[in-house]
């Protein structure tokens, strides 16, 4: 606002910087003018391209008012918000294990691991059994993708490499959204019993 009644602002796009994922430091934008329009009688700014969280984690424009005798300056950082819109990945579409038929509950068999290239994504790793109800002599860390040896109860079954030299799992990985699957092929090691 200007307190002279009669005076006409006019505002003006400066310069846009964005701040890329994984960089350090602003990158200056040489065409703000495919991202932004400013009105430049009335100061209204518009979106004019769509934004990628997965690119730039913010944008900051330098704005100029004046009414052709005063002119000042501002600063406005506009920040990308994530949307799910990546589906999560493992890394490959099979991961051995191996664990000895004597491992403590706890003991680690093996080990997955998904990517998701949406910036904010939480992933969860779960066990898929194939029958309802079915037993499995492994668990699943939820965060970490470990497949571990479970605790003894009603779901449990022993390790014996004699009954079952290797066992094939199936996991899934989910960020709340979209889910997929991978299957893990841990060989039970002989502990001479």
């Amino acid at each position: 606002t200007d307190a002279d009644v009669e005076s006409t602002l006019i505002y003006t796009l400066q310069q846009v910087a964005m701040q890329p994922v994984g960089m350090a430091g602003l990158q200056v934008l040489p065409t703000p003018s495919q991202l932004f329009t400013l009105d430049a009688a009335n100061g209204t700014l518009a979106l004019v391209a769509e934004f990628d969280a997965e690119s730039a984690l913010y944008y900051q424009l330098e704005l100029q008012v004046s009414d052709g005798r005063y002119t000042d300056q501002t600063t406005l950082v506009v920040y990308v918000g994530d949307l799910n819109d990546h589906v999560p990945a493992f890394t490959q579409a099979v991961f051995p294990g191996q664990v000895r038929e004597d491992a403590a509950p706890g003991t680690v068999a093996a080990q997955v691991l998904a990517m998701d290239a949406d910036v904010t994504a939480v992933l969860s790793y779960a066990l898929v059994l194939r029958t309802p109800g079915a037993q499995t002599p492994f668990q699943m860390n939820a965060t970490s993708g470990q497949i571990i040896v479970g605790q003894p109860g009603p779901s449990f079954v022993a390790l014996d490499t004699e009954q079952q030299p290797v066992w094939a799992v199936f996991v899934s990985v989910s960020d709340g959204l979209s889910e997929v699957f991978a299957e893990v092929n841990i060989t039970v090691l002989d502990a001479n019993d």
